[in-house]
């Protein structure tokens, strides 16, 4: 009965009630994958990732033997920056079914991270075709188009997943980079504020603002907004971004994109843990 209710309780988007329905029947020991399955996904969506990664941890048997289940552990390990066990779970879920939306975009991401731009590409349109309304495909076809430097694609693309996803800081300032690199300030500098609009302590939105700026050759409020972004996000990506314009090309727009283009394909150079995350983060769930 508690797993019947918590089930309507997950397609309403009740996540909390789910939690509560299903936590007092996981202390009996109760295992079987739609628990688990329904349990990790309320936790992760929650935005509870190291109770739900426990879970996962100590339940991993229900994703070998489950298909549905073992895309819920891939999409909640890929969040947590666990890409090998991601890995795992999306092959596991694959196998079960090949056109499993979680596995195909676990699979994609991590791909897109090593730089298999092809396999990442084709799995994301796949996710697209099958699931027209899933913000992470259309943010992954963007990244991709970006690091291409495809930047029509690139903002057409991020368009579409902000549609699915309009409360994703990272998409919002991304598709400000690509109005930036297109040489459009104007919509660059919309863009951004309309970020910050969301939420005005986000670092990166600061360190892109400054970017605009310092494209404009406008160096002291540029610094001011590195100064602001670097406090709020000691990594702060557009921060860095903004720096190298102002100490390579402040007043110089061709110089600058250039800087920043450089920028944004370093990277995925030689991908490693810097592209992985930069990749993970754009299509993480917010």
């Amino acid at each position: 009965m508690r797993l019947n209710l918590a089930t309507c309780e997950y397609f309403n988007g009740r996540y909390e009630q789910v939690a509560q329905l299903l936590e007092p029947l996981y202390a009996t020991e109760h295992r079987d994958a739609n628990l688990m399955r329904l349990l990790i996904s309320a936790f992760h969506h929650l935005g509870h990732i190291e109770q739900a990664v426990s879970l996962a941890e100590d339940n991993e048997r229900a994703a070998r033997e489950d298909g549905p289940t073992a895309g819920v552990f891939a999409l909640l390990y890929l969040d947590a920056s666990r890409a090998g066990p991601a890995a795992r779970c999306a092959k596991w879920a694959l196998a079960a079914h090949p056109d499993s939306v979680d596995g195909l975009i676990v699979q994609a991401t991590l791909d897109a991270a090593e730089l298999r731009a092809p396999q990442a590409i084709a799995q994301y349109r796949r996710v697209t075709e099958l699931a027209p309304d899933n913000g992470r495909a259309w943010i992954g076809l963007g990244t991709m188009a970006l690091l291409a430097q495809d930047f029509p694609a690139a903002k057409a693309h991020f368009e579409q997943g902000l549609r699915y996803l309009p409360g994703h800081l990272g998409t919002w300032t991304t598709l400000g980079w690509t109005h930036l690199l297109a040489g459009d300030l104007a919509a660059a500098e919309t863009t951004f504020r309309k970020t910050l609009e969301r939420d005005r302590n986000y670092g990166e939105a600061h360190g892109a603002l400054a970017a605009v700026a310092a494209l404009q050759g406008r160096q002291n409020e540029a610094q001011r907004s590195v100064e602001v972004a670097l406090r709020l996000d000691p990594a702060s990506l557009s921060a860095k971004f903004a720096q190298a314009v102002l100490t390579g090309a402040a007043g110089n727009p061709e110089a600058a994109r250039q800087l920043i283009m450089n920028t944004v394909a370093a990277l995925g150079a030689g991908a490693g843990p810097r592209a992985a995350g930069y990749l993970r983060e754009l299509t993480r769930r917010q």
